[in-house]
């Protein structure tokens, strides 16, 4: 889930003098909308620089704090695994060389959830660890990538660095707004560096691909473990008893209606 663009918002960009970002419609043969993914807007030049698919502008909104929870594909061996990210955050911090440029370093941190996946290689807290380094890589790689498209194939700042130096560091932005995506493209020349760290907890089920819907007896073996023996008897002891029962009553009722 996305944060969504609103008429406020939109306005607070353009007097901020930000690059512009807008959803991305084409129109199908029958005349129908469909949402391609993100168009980035380069404000001086008002024109459309670049179209972002819906991979990139999920990772953008990872980048400029718009992501709020939803679910990310990640390869794992030669299984296809669905993460529900619950929470993300940025943590964004600047460093100046002469007070003329400034260099960004980005941590992003995260809470998501195992979705169901048909294998078996998730039975330890071991496991899991890695896949959150599987993620981690993953999530850097898609960062890394569309970071470098930003600055040097759009050249549009569209993760918020300029609003941060404007609030945090509004002497030395005075100086350098004017050539940050214009003039001597001091954005595209600023180092970022990405770092992804993050926890995964697991809350699905664990199927078998070649039987799905089976239940795995190693873990069922394992939850009748932590039951204690004299309940497990009790209920094996019910499932005999409560269809005898009902057989009994069942003929009583027969006789008691039914006399001849």
């Amino acid at each position: 889930m996305y944060e969504a663009l609103t008429i406020g918002n939109l306005q607070e960009d353009i007097l901020r003098g930000n690059d512009l970002a807008f959803p991305y419609l084409k129109t199908t043969k029958t005349n129908e909308y469909h949402l391609e993914g993100t168009a980035l807007v380069h404000l001086d030049s008002e024109k459309i620089v670049g179209v972002l698919n819906g991979v990139e502008t999920k990772v953008l909104s990872v980048l400029n704090k718009k992501f709020k929870n939803g679910l990310f594909n990640v390869k794992y061996h030669d299984d296809d695994i669905v993460l529900e990210i619950k929470r993300l955050e940025r943590k964004l911090n600047v460093k100046w060389e002469d007070d003329e440029q400034p260099s960004f370093k980005i941590n992003l941190s995260y809470e998501g959830i195992v979705g169901e996946v048909y294998s078996d290689q998730f039975r330890s807290r071991k496991d899991i660890k890695k896949l959150e380094r599987v993620f981690n890589m993953e999530l850097k790689k898609q960062a890394d990538r569309l970071m470098a498209d930003l600055q040097r194939q759009y050249k549009v700042d569209m993760i918020g660095l300029q609003t941060h130096l404007h609030k945090y560091h509004y002497k030395k932005w005075e100086k350098l707004k004017n050539d940050w995506t214009t003039g001597e493209q001091l954005f595209s020349k600023s180092q970022v560096d990405l770092e992804v760290e993050g926890v995964l907890r697991y809350g699905g089920a664990i199927l078998n691909k070649k039987m799905k819907g089976v239940i795995d007896m190693d873990i069922l073996l394992k939850f009748l473990g932590f039951i204690p023996p004299y309940l497990i008897i009790g209920a094996t002891v019910l499932s005999f008893m409560v269809p005898m029962i009902c057989i009994k009553v069942n003929e009583k009722f027969r006789q008691l209606f039914n006399p001849t």
